[in-house]
């Protein structure tokens, strides 16, 4: 057997116990879409509960769903920067990180927490 696949998917140039990363903007990659996942399942639960609002006719219920679905435009904009941004650093061998992403995703689990909490007492 050649390429890859000889030693379980490790290239031929190289060892099975070289721990080198094979592509270093594989795990940015990987990161990049599990915060846009976690973002369009947020969207899909701020849109079920601004249809159980609408449908109770909780005002507020409403207004927090709506702010929820404008936190997750938000959140999944910030995501493609965050992404674009550690790209540019993976690749001059530096790293960036910020706050901004973990606390839109913050705000926008509250939002969505508060939505929960109307439809339940409301």
């Amino acid at each position: 057997m050649t390429g890859p696949a000889r030693h379980g998917g490790v290239p031929p140039d190289r060892t099975p116990t070289d721990r080198t990363p094979t592509d270093r903007g594989a795990q940015n990659e990987r990161t990049a879409l599990a915060w846009t996942r976690t973002t369009l399942a947020m969207g899909g639960l701020g849109l079920v509960a601004a249809r159980l609002a609408i449908l109770r006719g909780l005002g507020a219920g409403v207004w927090l769903a709506a702010a929820s679905l404008v936190g997750c435009a938000v959140t999944l904009a910030l995501a493609r920067r965050r992404y674009a941004v550690n790209r540019s650093a993976v690749e001059a061998g530096r790293l960036a990180t910020d706050a901004v992403l973990p606390a839109s995703i913050t705000v926008t689990t509250l939002l969505l927490g508060l939505v929960g909490a109307a439809l339940v007492l409301g």
